[in-house]
C-alpha cells in the first residue's frame, strides 16, 4: 500500500508534494520539474537517471530498488 502524497510546499518550495517519514526525519518529494528528491538533515539528494542526479543519488536509487525487489 502506497502512502498518500501531501503538500510539502512550506518546507521545500511551492508545488512540492511528497511523503514525510517523521521518525526518520526524512521527506521524499517530487519537485514540480518531476525530479524525486530525498530531503534529510538539511540535504537534498536528487534520485534518478545519470543525466540529472549526482552519483550518490544514483547509488541510493539503485539500493532502494534492489531492497524493494528482494524476496525474503
Amino acid at each position: 500500500m502506497l502512502p498518500e502524497l501531501t503538500d510539502l510546499s512550506s518546507d521545500h518550495g511551492v508545488g512540492v508534494r511528497g511523503v514525510t517519514l517523521p521518525d526518520a526525519g526524512i521527506d521524499v518529494a517530487r519537485d514540480p520539474d518531476g525530479a524525486v528528491i530525498l530531503h534529510f538533515q538539511d540535504q537534498e539528494i536528487r534520485l534518478g537517471d545519470p543525466q540529472h542526479v549526482p552519483a550518490r543519488g544514483r547509488t541510493l536509487a539503485a539500493a532502494i530498488l534492489a531492497a524493494s525487489a528482494a524476496r525474503p
